[in-house]
């Protein structure tokens, strides 16, 4: 069953990425700054289109919480997970001198315009693969433009994965919302999994953060579980028996990376250089804050 699974993610082409037990592919994205594409194998960087501006390399995160919050399996609020990425963040960022300054916990309930949508006594569930007017309206917040955005809710649905093991997702690249914008991009995380049966950990969920916010930053996979896709860095190993799935993933030389595509507690503390090169490119080149 599994094995059938995973042929069925291969047929799956979507604009999202995901972090899950049993993981999606990633899908080609054109953007300003530069776009890649799936050749032979690998995910191949065009060149970079540079923009006249050099933006900082610090920026402001916004957790964003859609609905009912209904605890995480360590029984942290809020306000400690928001600390938890705020340190998992920049204990993979600031190796390459990229900062995240703050995150902001806001309340989806308390949104000026769409926060009828989302009452506090309600659990939010986000649908990976599908367009939400409404979340997308939500991250488009009056004084937190140029802030990247996730939204926590209750779990992911996706009607490929009949174990619910989602644990987040992203656009690989993201857009950042500005008035001007004429596409904005918002990191999904889930509190729960498999149908909202299992709770995971604010160190988890932390995981899961700076997993998706590699995507949002233009990062693939390290291998996609088909064992035939990998990226273009000289710097992370490859693993083509991942494909094989009587195989121990454990064993995978790149199993311990970040974007590596079933995110786990022991991951590498940083992204490799030539993944840091590809993030410093996102924010030097893209308005934010």
């Amino acid at each position: 069953m599994k094995n059938l699974y995973r042929w069925a993610c291969l047929l799956f082409i979507g604009l999202l990425v995901a972090s899950c037990s049993d993981e999606f592919m990633d899908s080609d994205e054109d953007d300003e700054y530069g776009s890649f594409y799936y050749i032979d194998g690998k995910w191949k960087f065009e060149e970079w289109t540079y923009s006249p501006y050099s933006y900082s390399l610090d920026f402001d995160i916004n957790l964003i919480v859609a609905g009912k919050y209904v605890g995480l399996g360590d029984r942290a609020p809020v306000e400690k997970l928001a600390d938890k990425i705020l340190k998992r963040s920049n204990m993979a960022l600031n190796p390459g001198g990229i900062n995240v300054r703050n995150i902001n916990v806001l309340y989806a309930s308390e949104h000026p315009f769409v926060g009828e949508a989302f009452p506090d006594t309600k659990e939010v569930i986000l649908h990976y693969g599908e367009e939400n007017p409404l979340i997308d309206s939500l991250i488009r917040w009056p004084g937190h433009e140029g802030e990247i955005s996730f939204v926590l809710g209750y779990f992911v649905y996706d009607d490929l994965d009949e174990k619910e093991s989602v644990a987040g997702f992203s656009r690989l690249p993201g857009e950042i919302y500005y008035e001007d914008s004429e596409r904005s991009d918002f990191i999904a995380l889930a509190m729960r999994i498999n149908h909202g049966n299992y709770k995971l950990t604010s160190d988890k969920i932390a995981q899961t953060a700076i997993h998706e916010l590699g995507h949002f930053f233009g990062l693939p996979h390290t291998t996609e579980f088909s064992g035939t896709r990998f990226d273009d860095f000289s710097d992370t190993p490859e693993c083509p028996k991942l494909g094989d799935y009587l195989f121990d993933e454990s064993k995978c030389p790149d199993y311990y990376y970040i974007m590596f595509p079933r995110t786990g507690d022991e991951s590498y503390k940083t992204f490799t250089p030539q993944q840091m090169d590809v993030i410093r490119m996102y924010l030097s080149t893209k308005k934010h804050k």
